[in-house]
């Protein structure tokens, strides 16, 4: 088997990530539609909603790749809407309707 030149194979991974990356953000356009919700904001209630044990916005920042600001602003709306409760020891809590 063949090895791949390092940078080549970075250069590809990089590349197919940011392929992924676009069409899950494409797949989420119509639910984000229809809850009125940016996609970011989308993608953080998702991560929540998916993984109970991480649920701090510290761990929505490492897991999913989010500027802590981002994350911030995004809670905070969430949280006003309703969709996410902000519990006394930081954890944010997925509040299905």
């Amino acid at each position: 088997m063949q090895m791949l030149d390092p940078s080549i194979a970075a250069a590809r991974m990089y590349s197919n990530s940011s392929r992924f990356i676009e069409a899950y953000h494409a797949v989420l356009q119509p639910l984000c539609r229809e809850a009125e919700l940016p996609v970011m904001a989308l993608d953080i209630l998702l991560f929540i909603a998916n993984n109970p044990d991480k649920s701090t916005a510290r761990d929505v920042c490492q897991f999913r790749g989010m500027k802590p600001g981002i994350v911030s602003f995004h809670v905070d709306r969430l949280a006003a809407a309703g969709l996410l409760e902000l519990s006394s020891i930081s954890c944010l809590e997925y509040a299905p309707s």
